[in-house]
């Protein structure tokens, strides 16, 4: 078989480059007034070492660059986050940290919910140093109410983490048609949990598994979502469905979990897989994030740790009151159909599939058909992203697979065709026809069949089909 190489092609976030050997750090903020970077050499219970102003530059990109030799990147982890202002939180220069100087409003009319007083992880962080619940599990100094706004939480928010990770040779997988895989649904920690292997429960682990999941005559194997979550989110989240970032791994699932270490590791696994001939899928909820949502339904105080502070209005539903709209069922909705959540759920595509992926299935995808970045649902099966995303993949070098039956060279879309909630939420058979569908009835009907055939109708048996 051919290789493929695993690389970084992502534009935002942060990046070595080689020309003027510095670490370029590029953040999105359609309206934000006054960005900072600050860099950290610890990630819990110290101050920032170094804060700079960025520029901000063409498309709403805010940048700045640091010689490597300053942080020798290559050598130790970078970690860092931002400062953001913006019109609920105008930037004065006599500002000071834990006051309220140029304060405004906790959230406008305008969904906006920018405080400086808080640091903002990266939503292209490659990695996260660590969950905010590990630090402080009731999260008072990540919430925007009462008093709990005027609190730095530098010393212990989450940080983003970068460290170039080196292009490798991933094997590349052999073509053949979708309608001929089998598919095995997994969780990447339960998968090793109880073998006797010092790997169970990780990346590592479950690439030594590989053939055993060949022996069950499993050609690709769809991964419960493993982008970094936090497991103590409200009480216990074992599944992965609350992601804060969707460049990230979850670093639980590492066998090294040292900074820094955990893409080399997660690419090792693929490459594992690819050599028995087994498909990797990735299960990725672009509908919500584990991160935004309000405490006791007050609109004056909500947990803050990145997208919120960054630009509230770009990346979730947001009702003029202030509240966010949850057709997700999880406390906010993403707004794919904005400018920077629009193209950063392409650019994590294209990331994940230069790192040898060969499939996605998305999470209440009927979000992705929506096309309006206002709380209205209004759906587009060829102007949304679920419609353009064909396109938008091809512009990138990445070929989508738009016959099941045909003996083709790609990536897999697969569409879980609805969402918990709001107006027509219900979507099966309306994504696009480079779109495959979870079909639910297909699923009730099998399951019915299996352990309750008396319940099976003529009528079930004559509608049963698969898409």
């Amino acid at each position: 078989m051919d290789e493929i190489i695993a690389k970084d092609t992502a534009s935002l976030g942060a990046k070595y480059n080689k020309n003027t050997k510095s670490v370029d750090f590029k953040l999105y903020s359609k309206n934000a007034q006054k960005v900072f970077l600050c860099i950290f050499e610890k990630a819990i219970g110290e101050e920032a070492i170094m804060t700079l102003e960025m520029k901000k530059t063409t498309g709403d990109i805010w940048e700045t660059s640091i010689k490597d030799y300053i942080l020798n990147c290559h050598e130790k982890p970078v970690l860092y986050g931002f400062r953001v202002f913006g019109a609920n939180w105008q930037y004065k220069e006599s500002f000071v940290l834990g006051s309220d100087i140029g304060y405004v409003c906790k959230i406008d009319n305008d969904g906006n919910r920018f405080n400086p007083n808080k640091i903002a992880y990266d939503p292209y962080s490659k990695e996260l140093s660590h969950h905010s619940t590990s630090v402080n599990p009731g999260l008072s100094m990540f919430r925007s109410g009462a008093n709990f706004h005027l609190i730095d939480n530098q010393k212990f928010a989450p940080k983003s983490v970068y460290m170039p990770v080196e292009d490798c040779p991933i094997q590349k997988i052999s073509s053949r048609p979708f309608l001929n895989e089998i598919i095995g649904e997994v969780h990447i920690k339960d998968l090793t949990q109880t073998l006797a292997m010092t790997e169970r429960g990780t990346y590592k682990g479950a690439g030594k598994f590989a053939q055993s999941i060949k022996d069950l005559g499993i050609t690709m194997v769809e991964f419960l979502p493993i982008n970094e979550f936090d497991s103590k989110q409200n009480g216990t989240n074992h599944w992965g469905y609350m992601p804060l970032g969707y460049f990230s791994l979850n670093r639980k699932y590492a066998f090294d979990k040292t900074l820094g270490k955990t893409l080399q590791e997660f690419r090792e696994m693929i490459d594992e897989f690819h050599k028995k001939d087994i498909k990797v899928c990735l299960d990725m909820v672009y509908n919500h994030t584990g991160e935004a949502g309000l405490i006791n339904d007050n609109v004056q105080d909500a947990q803050q740790l990145s997208y919120s502070l960054i630009d509230n209005s770009t990346y979730y539903k947001v009702f003029q009151d202030g509240h966010y709209r949850s057709n997700s069922g999880c406390g906010n909705d993403f707004n794919a159909s904005s400018e920077g959540a629009f193209n950063l759920i392409i650019d994590s595509l294209v990331y994940w599939v230069n790192q040898g992926v060969d499939a996605f299935r998305f999470d209440l995808a009927a979000a992705l058909l929506e096309n309006s970045d206002t709380c209205k649902e209004i759906y587009d099966n060829i102007d949304s992203l679920a419609g353009k995303l064909k396109q938008k993949l091809k512009e990138k070098g990445i070929n989508v697979i738009d016959d099941f039956s045909q003996n083709q060279s790609g990536v897999v879309l697969i569409a879980e065709p609805w969402t918990c909630g709001g107006c027509e939420c219900y979507h099966l058979g309306n994504f696009p026809d480079f779109w495959a569908e979870w079909n639910d009835v297909t699923r009730d009907t099998i399951r019915k069949i299996t352990i309750r055939p008396n319940e099976i109708t003529p009528e079930q048996i004559r509608h049963f089909k698969i898409k």
